[in-house]
């Protein structure tokens, strides 16, 4: 169960111990508010220190809720006899407020639990690369499987001819050939998927190799069936599906409850950020209109999730008649750049109308940086897996930036080493890597370093 659902269900249970065991202080007075802060910052603390994979026993997930929260109420109690401060504090309220604590995390997570197990009892929607007789092999498997568990939404293969099709088994009823795998990014777009399978003879390595790198834009988990036939790779790690073996290529970047989790951090975070920012951007608004003639906003076509271009905003901080037209990057005192674009460069603070980008849903806070559709069309061309950074959203800042790589990518080796970064975060991505990101933006923006 994510973190934040930990603190929201301990501030609720906070609040309802005290309209049954309040003391003599209002809950809103500051000792009530400090023991409340406190007791769920210790509760953060041993969530991280904690935190432990998905575990399909219920038993233990309820003891490990007793530890962290046993755990954050001893620390709470140690620190409020330390400071004296324990007589402010009604002792009832504390033992109320962690037993209501604990049996609504239990509630929660159960539901989680139960939730994860019915969504593993339902059909896995699968779509297979390859129409071959490995295809054919791997559909009469999943057909087979005890259960029924598989859905078949389409099969896709770039080099599918009339041949092809007549060697399937017209007495066996399967989803037809949809197109190739072009189509199949499209049709991932608009159709729910759980999982891709490369069905393809393993010595067809690098035909495999090549189809891979074109799905990486999909944000899905791909799979290469393990044919029977294909003894030679018998030594090599696999999963079990059905009566199919499947070696695992692709993992998917982010699960959905950790999608959904990611989205809300956004909102609340941009929702609170935005009417304090909003004072901010009329002196911004100003200083632009009165020191050069122009829009006030300058937009651009970026490269977003899943390959979607979308419209990213930016405060204007060069002169108009050289913003319109073809891309070129920026260079170090470049002359296009006005005076008040120098000082909005420095601190990002042209990048403030992203948080436009960020509400609506084309961005994240935390993400690789989309770049022009016209540097992504070059540099798809020169790096292998460049169009893996489209398999999660982009972002405000990421994992490169705050490695010293918020400046210009005028060559490839420094796009090169920006992508080894991005991929990193997309593999390790977790909710405190993007709070630390944040964290760790704030102060370089405010050391005004790499900026350009």
């Amino acid at each position: 169960m994510p973190l934040f659902i930990h603190l929201l269900i301990g501030l609720l249970a906070a609040s309802l111990a005290y309209a049954l065991w309040g003391g003599a202080f209002s809950f809103l007075a500051l000792p009530y508010l400090a023991v409340t802060g406190a007791h769920l910052a210790f509760m953060a603390f041993f969530f991280q220190l904690k935190t432990k994979p998905f575990e399909s026993q219920l038993k233990k997930r309820v003891q490990r809720l007793l530890t962290l929260w046993g755990n954050a109420l001893i620390a709470t109690a140690a620190l409020l006899y330390l400071t004296g401060a324990s007589q402010m504090i009604s002792p009832i309220w504390l033992m109320g407020w962690f037993t209501l604590s604990v049996i609504g995390c239990s509630l929660v997570d159960f539901g989680f639990y139960t939730g994860r197990r019915q969504s593993a009892l339902s059909a896995c929607r699968i779509a297979i690369v390859g129409s071959g007789p490995e295809a054919q092999r791997l559909i009469d498997h999943l057909s087979n499987a005890r259960g029924g568990h598989y859905q078949i939404l389409g099969i896709f293969d770039d080099r599918r001819t009339e041949r092809d099709r007549e060697d399937h088994d017209a007495s066996k009823p399967h989803p037809n050939v949809l197109g190739n795998t072009e189509d199949l990014i499209a049709f991932s777009q608009s159709t729910p998927l759980d999982r891709i399978i490369i069905a393809l003879p393993i010595r067809s390595d690098s035909r495999i190799h090549e189809l891979i790198q074109r799905m990486r834009v999909i944000p899905i988990q791909i799979d290469i069936y393990l044919s029977p036939f294909n003894n030679a790779h018998h030594d090599l790690a696999y999963e079990q599906l059905g009566r199919a073996a499947m070696l695992r290529v692709v993992r998917t970047p982010i699960g959905p409850w950790s999608l959904v989790v990611k989205r809300m951090m956004d909102l609340v975070l941009t929702s609170l950020a935005l009417p304090f920012l909003a004072l901010l951007c009329i002196p911004i608004a100003l200083a632009i209109k009165m020191e050069s003639k122009g829009p006030l906003l300058y937009h651009q076509i970026r490269g977003g999730y899943q390959s979607q271009r979308f419209r990213l905003y930016k405060f204007r901080t060069m002169f108009h008649s050289d913003e319109a037209g073809k891309m070129v990057q920026v260079i170090a005192n470049d002359p296009r750049i006005t005076r008040v674009g120098k000082i909005l460069r420095r601190f990002s603070l042209d990048e403030l109308p992203q948080l436009f980008n960020v509400f609506i849903g084309d961005l994240s806070l935390v993400g690789p940086r989309p770049h022009a559709s016209e540097m992504d069309e070059e540099y798809v061309q020169k790096l292998d897996q460049y169009i893996a950074r489209y398999r999660v959203k982009p972002g405000l800042t990421g994992w490169a930036q705050i490695h010293g790589l918020r400046g210009i990518t005028d060559t490839k080796e420094k796009m090169s080493k920006r992508l080894r970064y991005d991929l990193y975060y997309i593999d390790h991505w977790s909710l405190g890597l993007d709070l630390m990101i944040l964290l760790r933006t704030f102060r370089i923006v405010m050391n005004g370093r790499n900026a350009m």
